[in-house]
């Protein structure tokens, strides 16, 4: 499966990136597939195709010959997602559904090279389709919903969430999943051999200082959560005091201190036996916090103190220096590892820019 990033030019790629598919969704109708090709539905067809489209993104090295051939290719497989899709009549969802319209909103996100509105509409009807079916209710209230069925829920849906943050704060726009709307609970620190589809009871999670096929969800999505409040508070019509300011400062900065220690930020010296993929997964949590800071204390940088103290918002003025100068230092690690030479996978660093 394609779980990768994609380049440096934006950071909202980590957090939508399909990691929510496990071979479950591709054994038995993969092999029927190749037996006998229209006894799988249609949709199930386009969700082959967009991984095939996030395979091609995934191989699209800037220095490749064959990067004409490549965005053709990508181009084919977008536009056949599109019609599976519509041959499916996707709009009444069902199986496969919101996971090819996930892969497909990812793929073109990754063919975008800046903020693009389209992308607002794509993902309404992600999180439409996503809420009809509902994924924003936790499946402990369904009976009928397998613990493997369920858990996996569980990660679509914080992918769907996490999308719905990162994609609405890039277009300036208020989030589409407020928190009294869902109450789908965080992910299970498991692997995927840790549970399948005969799985009568989710076997306990793992420690979070076990790093683990859903770990990367579960640390991007406490981060996302504490960004959605942010958002929330900068978007307020009114005004709000600074005393609800730093109330949602402590739960960011509660948010960081949450994040499991493998993902944890860490100097890149001390991180030379860790993967591309988690040290650009503590990249980015890390640059979700500094983003946080500044959305939250910006507008405190010129203000004066309505008590006349000269130090009134000293706090939000430090918050959003630390910040703008952690953000430069990731930037200037991220310059420093290309430059010699390290490979952090294709297209895999997507994350720092402003």
């Amino acid at each position: 499966m394609i779980f990768c990033l994609r380049s440096l030019r934006d950071t909202q790629s980590i957090a939508i990136s399909p990691a929510t598919l496990t071979t479950w969704i591709w054994s038995q109708p993969y092999e029927v597939f190749w037996a006998d090709p229209s006894a799988v539905p249609i949709i199930w067809v386009g969700l082959l195709f967009s991984m095939i489209c996030l395979a091609c993104l995934a191989s699209n090295q800037p220095d490749n010959p064959d990067t004409e051939l490549l965005s053709l290719q990508i181009d084919l497989y977008r536009e056949k997602t599109v019609q599976c899709l519509i041959m499916g009549e996707y709009t009444k969802s069902g199986p496969y559904v919101l996971e090819t319209v996930i892969n497909y909103i990812y793929a073109e996100f990754c063919v975008c090279t800046d903020a693009n509105r389209d992308m607002w509409y794509l993902l309404a009807m992600e999180v439409n389709l996503a809420m009809r079916m509902g994924y924003h209710r936790d499946p402990s209230h369904f009976p009928g919903i397998s613990p493997f069925q369920g858990e996996m829920r569980r990660r679509v849906w914080a992918t769907v969430l996490m999308s719905d943050i990162m994609i609405s704060n890039q277009m300036g726009m208020p989030r589409m999943i407020s928190d009294w709307k869902c109450d789908t609970a965080e992910p299970r620190n498991l692997n995927d051999a840790d549970f399948d589809e005969d799985t009568k009871e989710l076997p306990p999670p793992r420690p979070e200082t076990e790093l683990t096929t859903a770990l990367g969800i579960i640390a991007r999505r406490r981060m996302l959560k504490a960004l959605g409040i942010i958002a929330d508070l900068a978007g307020r019509v009114k005004p709000c005091s600074y005393e609800e300011v730093m109330q949602v400062d402590r739960i960011l900065h509660d948010a960081a201190a949450s994040i499991p220690a493998p993902l944890k930020w860490k100097p890149m010296a001390a991180s030379v036996t860790d993967s591309p993929q988690v040290i650009i997964a503590r990249l980015f949590i890390r640059h979700m916090l500094y983003k946080g800071q500044i959305m939250l204390h910006q507008r405190f940088l010129w203000m004066q103190s309505s008590s006349g103290k000269q130090d009134g918002f000293d706090y939000s003025w430090q918050a959003c220096i630390d910040a703008s100068m952690g953000t430069l230092e990731l930037q200037n690690v991220l310059d420093e590892e290309t430059c010699a030479g390290v490979s952090y996978g294709s297209n895999d660093l997507m994350l720092l820019t402003p």
